[in-house]
Order: structure tokens, then sequence, then C-alpha cells
């Protein structure tokens, strides 16, 4: 059996086994096994938020994404915070 492909979007983990993607990324999440997600919209500045890529647009983005790889099955770990 091979290894899982692990990939993190929004931060970054200690292992060199895994790839980060930014929370402004386009990525399909279809090439991955697992998917460790943790969105903060601190990484977004003004202009980003009403220039051309929205936060809308962002998180429209991983919602479909986010979806689909439940749908096919992989693993998909959404970390949440209070604020």
């Amino acid at each position: 059996m091979s290894a899982r492909r692990i990939l993190t979007i929004g931060f970054e983990l200690a292992s060199p086994d895994t790839n980060c993607e930014s929370l402004r990324s386009k990525i399909s999440l279809l090439d991955w096994d697992i998917i460790l997600f943790k969105p903060q919209i601190d990484n977004f500045n003004r202009f980003d938020i009403l220039g051309e890529q929205s936060l809308n647009e962002s998180f429209e983005h991983w919602r479909r994404e986010i979806q689909q790889s439940v749908e096919t099955g992989k693993t998909v770990i959404v970390f949440s915070s209070k604020s």
C-alpha cells in the first residue's frame, strides 16, 4: 500500500511528508487522500476582500472542493476557532 498523500490548507505541519497550500489557492483536493483545512480570514487584507479575489470567492471554491472530496471518500478535517 502506498503512502497517503496529505495536504494542509491555511497552516503548515512540521513534516516533510505533507504539502501546504494557502487559503487563496485554487488547487483541487481530489489528488490528496487526507486534507487538513484551517480557514483563517486574517490571511486576507482589505484589498483581497474588496478586490478581484474576494473572501466569498475563496470560501465558495473551498466549499465545493470539500464537498466533492467528502463525496468521493477523502478524509477531510476542518479546524475551526471561536473567533
